[in-house]
């Protein structure tokens, strides 16, 4: 309410499935998701109802949430994804889904806005366009660290990966690491969020919260 904090476990009332909250997804429809190490929690009107492997999820542990142009809630868990619908989660075949392109045990997903769509997985990232693979990189190689933890499409259409190992960006087809001075070329990152004026908020393991923010300028003379 703006003033005091109510805490929401496997204790409180309603409780949640587990304490370990890996995300969240406000939908449109005004329920909050929220995705656990231990299930799937929708909390609408008061009430939570929990989603684990005895409603169809695949896995337990939810990596990452996303919503559909059709309201439908998709989570993706350490097994692969599933779609929930109404009180039952319905696992999804990726080559279906996403194409011959898609690559396996896809945890999160991230759409860009000239179409391209990626996905990511614990050790790979793909970015599809027509349900065809354009571009793939993998941690140990081309991405720093050994474990995708998330990506992100900001609104200029770059795609951010972060990395228990750095926070690297592609934009303009390129791929791009931050300078080894910077505190998040080498943190593990954890949450992306692009607020309402461009900045971008990014959630690290042991490095606190970090903002990137456009500070450059550019001067108007008379001439």
């Amino acid at each position: 309410d703006g003033v005091n904090f109510a805490i929401f476990d496997e204790h409180s009332s309603p409780a949640l499935p587990s304490g370990d909250i890996r995300c969240l997804l406000a939908a449109k429809d005004g329920s909050l998701w929220i995705g656990t190490s231990d299930g799937l929690a929708r909390m609408k009107d008061g009430a939570v109802t929990a989603f684990t492997t005895a409603n169809g999820l695949p896995e337990n542990s939810i990596r990452g949430l996303g919503e559909l142009k059709n309201g439908a809630v998709t989570a993706y868990t350490s097994a692969g994804p599933a779609e929930i619908r109404g009180n039952r989660a319905e696992p999804v075949d990726i080559q279906t889904e996403y194409g011959p392109g898609a690559i396996p045990d896809v945890q999160v997903r991230a759409w860009l806005p000239d179409g391209h769509a990626a996905q990511a997985n614990a050790t790979t990232v793909a970015l599809l366009k027509s349900r065809a693979v354009e571009q793939r990189w993998a941690v140990g190689h081309e991405l720093p660290g050994s474990r995708v933890q998330t990506i992100f499409a900001d609104h200029e259409g770059a795609l951010w990966i972060g990395t228990n190992g750095g926070l690297v960006r592609y934009a303009e087809g390129m791929l791009e690491k931050l300078p080894i001075t910077d505190p998040l070329a080498s943190a593990s990152v954890l949450a992306i969020l692009e607020d309402r004026e461009g900045n971008l908020w990014v959630g690290t393991e042991s490095n606190g919260l970090q903002i990137l923010r456009d500070q450059r300028f550019e001067t108007l003379t008379t001439r």
